[in-house]
């Protein structure tokens, strides 16, 4: 279920993009880059999961033995693993799936070290909006390509960032995360939002749709980011 809907979720967001006009038709062959190797990986460890359970449910003598013997003895210690019930539900969830080979996204210049890297999916944190508590993604989440200013809105190169915003206007969103905002921003009081994206100074994510980062900066300059987006977006004629 959760693979079927990331399928769709992928190619949904691209097909709406391109059939809009406000992205190249190249963006939609992204989708078998980023989706066949899920597929494969899921097939090859259910098939695998799918026959070790048919040989433990035998009724050979030593699968007998092994779930009266061995299961009661084991699965309680795997069980209270935390590292491994944290990556059973990633697995299971889907939600540890990255896209860092996909053509479709970049890491630009200037390099941000920390942090979640092109191509992962943007990590949730609660944020205020107007002194109300909400998340990160939530704020984020549309039909649009979410950019992500984090650190003090001053020194921001704001005409770049209106030149930006009027070749794109139809495609992109602009936020702004900081410690201290002023109304309508993102302000991540408690510092969990900045801890998780690895900003120090400041940084710049452009989230997809899907809410995977399609690019990513540090500095606050937009060069980087206006050579991104005309390779994949249009701009306004």
């Amino acid at each position: 279920m959760n693979t079927g809907i990331q399928d769709a979720w992928n190619l949904g967001w691209k097909l709406g993009l391109v059939a809009r006009g406000l992205a190249e038709d190249r963006l939609l062959d992204t989708y078998e880059a980023e989706r066949w190797p899920v597929g494969q990986f899921l097939l090859r460890y259910t098939d695998r999961l799918f026959s070790t359970f048919t040989r433990a449910m035998s009724g050979r003598p030593l699968a007998t033995w092994a779930r009266r013997v061995v299961v009661p003895q084991v699965v309680p210690h795997v069980l209270a693993s935390r590292w491994i019930r944290r990556t059973a539900f990633a697995f299971v969830s889907e939600l540890g799936i990255r896209y860092r080979r996909s053509p479709a996204v970049v890491e630009g210049e200037p390099r941000q070290r920390g942090g979640p890297r092109a191509g992962d999916r943007l990590p949730d944190a609660e944020v205020l909006v107007n002194g109300r508590s909400t998340y990160l993604q939530q704020e984020l989440a549309g039909a649009h390509l979410a950019l992500l200013l984090c650190g003090d809105s001053h020194p921001w190169d704001t005409g770049e960032l209106d030149r930006l915003r009027e070749r794109y206007g139809r495609v992109l969103k602009t936020y702004c995360l900081s410690p201290l905002g002023a109304e309508g921003s993102l302000v991540d009081e408690k510092g969990h939002a900045f801890a998780r994206l690895g900003v120090r100074d400041a940084a710049q994510y452009l989230v997809r749709p899907d809410g995977y980062i399609a690019f990513r900066c540090a500095g606050r300059t937009f060069e980087s980011l206006d050579q991104y987006l005309s390779d994949w977006y249009a701009p306004e004629r």
